[in-house]
């Protein structure tokens, strides 16, 4: 079953990642009474999909990749062919930050990009 059009391809599964990820972290600025739980919804989400993976041969080097995808598809969401409609010009600079604030990071590691996003919207707002 397609779901997404806007995204299908045949690629690193990775994207798929950070793209489902993104949600969670626009959500986080956009709704920011729940803005812990999708925080928690984001880790929860990356850990939970780790440890399924954890044995399989194709992960060398996944969470880096999933760490970049990530960060790029928060910016494409303010700056890209697909702008979140919900958030208004001030959520979008906030996002903006958060995402660059991550790419410069690079850590390859997806919780920390997490951390440095949530520090930056938290502290911003």
């Amino acid at each position: 079953m397609l779901i997404d059009h806007e995204t299908a391809h045949w690629g690193d599964p990775a994207f798929d990642i950070g793209f489902a990820m993104t949600h969670f972290l626009a959500k986080a600025l956009h709704l920011r009474s729940h803005r812990d739980v999708f925080e928690a919804a984001a880790h929860l989400f990356w850990r939970s999909y780790s440890d399924a993976v954890s044995g399989e041969l194709w992960i060398d080097g996944l969470e880096r990749r999933v760490a970049r995808h990530l960060a790029a598809c928060l910016l494409a969401r303010v700056d890209g062919k697909s702008p979140l409609e919900y958030l208004v010009l001030a959520d979008q600079d906030y996002l903006r930050r958060g995402a660059l604030r991550s790419i410069q990071l690079d850590s390859g590691s997806v919780d920390a990009l997490v951390d440095a996003y949530m520090e930056v919207i938290v502290g911003d707002i």
